[in-house]
Parts: structure tokens; sequence; C-alpha cells
């Protein structure tokens, strides 16, 4: 009996240590709101949030990318940088094709994010998405006319004897 005993309080003492363990290293997690591709290469981007499980509140958001012949690589953007500056597409170059800015936005909630895309580089026309960051059941999503999205393709906006001059339309799924 006095076996029983310890090894049943062995066990409690070992399963409340587990769980302190197990609740400070979940205390921020990370879910791909949607994965981003083209149809003219293979290279692919996953936008990435970042949630302070405990507070409930959105810490950060990373875009990795997935450039074929080369490594993966992050973009890390706070949650403050990201409301007040956004992302710009790709970090490098003097050609912004894409931007990602937030609008009515609140770390807890979600708010609205519009992606903004170049549609002509010869005319200097761009397009312009709007999307919903919210929760559901399962956690943080992207909410395109309101409708869950977990995929963005750019559909490649060719002209004749030029080649691609940016985004025709973004398909979302």
């Amino acid at each position: 009996m006095k076996n029983l005993l310890s090894s049943q309080h062995l066990f409690a003492i070992s399963l409340l240590i587990s769980l302190t363990i197990f609740s400070t290293v979940t205390k921020a997690s990370e879910q791909i709101l949607a994965t981003i591709s083209t149809d003219v290469n293979s290279d692919h981007y996953q936008f990435v949030v970042e949630v302070d499980q405990e507070a409930r509140m959105l810490k950060a958001f990373y875009i990795d990318n997935f450039i074929v012949g080369e490594n993966r690589s992050r973009d890390a953007l706070p949650i403050e940088s990201f409301l007040n500056e956004g992302i710009i597409l790709p970090k490098n170059g003097n050609r912004v094709f894409a931007t990602i800015n937030a609008q009515n936005f609140d770390r807890g909630l979600g708010g609205v994010i519009i992606i903004n895309a170049l549609y002509n580089a010869v005319t200097g026309k761009r397009k312009s998405y709007e999307f919903d960051l919210a929760q559901d059941q399962s956690g943080w999503k992207l909410f395109y006319k309101g409708k869950a999205i977990s995929k963005i393709r750019a559909i490649a906006h060719k002209l004749p004897l030029v080649g691609v001059v940016g985004a025709k339309e973004l398909s979302m799924e």
C-alpha cells in the first residue's frame, strides 16, 4: 500500500511538473495564415502570425521564403512595425511588387489586411485586395469576401513582346 501511495504521489508531482513546463513552452505559437505562390515559377512564401497564447494577442508576422535553389529565409516583423509600416515585397530591389498593410487593426481582435499588388509595371497600375484577419474556433485565419482562405496564387499579367509585367489577379483558395 505504501508503494502504491508513493507512486501515485510521484505520478501527481510529475504531472504537475510536466504541465508547468508545457504551459511555459506553449505561451507563444505560430500559425500559417496563407501560402503565397505564382504561376510563373515554383517559388512560394508563407504568411505566418505569432500569437501569445496566454494573452491571445498577435505578437509578430513572418514571411517565410521558399525560393528554388536557395535556402529558406524568414523576414520577421513585430506587430507594432507591421501596424506602422506594413510589409514590402520584395525587401530588396527598386520595384515594389506588393505591400501588405493593416487598417482598423487590434492585436486581440484582428482587422483588415490589404494586399496591394503591381498589376502593370509599364503603366504603374496596381490592384488592391482586402482581407479580414480574425479568429475562429481553430485559431487565426485570413478571410476573403467572408470565406476562410489558406492559399493565395498570383496569376501573371503578360504583355506580348514584354513578358510578365505584374499580377493579373490574385486567386484565393
